[in-house]
């Protein structure tokens, strides 16, 4: 059955809802917890990259510009899309309504593949994963 998909997350957790669009019935069809957001950046990092001192006797890491934290946030991310991609070319899903703050929206969009990125209708940039169903579907109604 193909539906309406509402995805709420941010960096520690995911909810995916279907929507009943005739009803506005929101009825949670998965929760992913992700664990390691709750972990100190310390606590991220097995091994400290290494560091250089360039001719002016500044330090700086060695290797990318991105922290143990954002690479953690873009597997998320990677691990949402990929259900999402998953049940779009399974035919499980019409249209997607993506919720989550600013930063992490990015993250979910960019992991989308095209022909599930062409299936989201609604993005709001929104943190709703702590309220219940029934708040999230009152402050999504009217935009789905």
């Amino acid at each position: 059955m193909r539906e309406t998909w509402v995805v709420v997350a941010d960096a520690g957790r995911a909810r995916i809802f279907g929507l009943d669009r005739d009803t506005g019935t929101l009825a949670e069809r998965e929760d992913f917890a992700h664990h390691e957001a709750r972990l100190s950046e310390r606590r991220l990092v097995s091994d400290r990259q290494g560091q250089l001192t360039n001719s002016t006797g500044r330090h700086h890491a060695v290797g990318g510009e991105v922290s143990p934290r954002d690479e953690e946030d873009r597997h998320f991310a990677a691990d949402i899309a990929g259900r999402l991609n998953h049940a779009r070319a399974a035919g499980s899903l019409e249209r997607i309504m993506l919720v989550a703050p600013p930063r992490f929206l990015g993250l979910l969009r960019e992991k989308l593949d095209d022909g599930t990125r062409k299936r989201v209708d609604v993005e709001l940039a929104l943190d709703l994963t702590a309220l219940p169903a029934e708040e999230i579907r009152e402050r999504i109604t009217g935009r789905a």
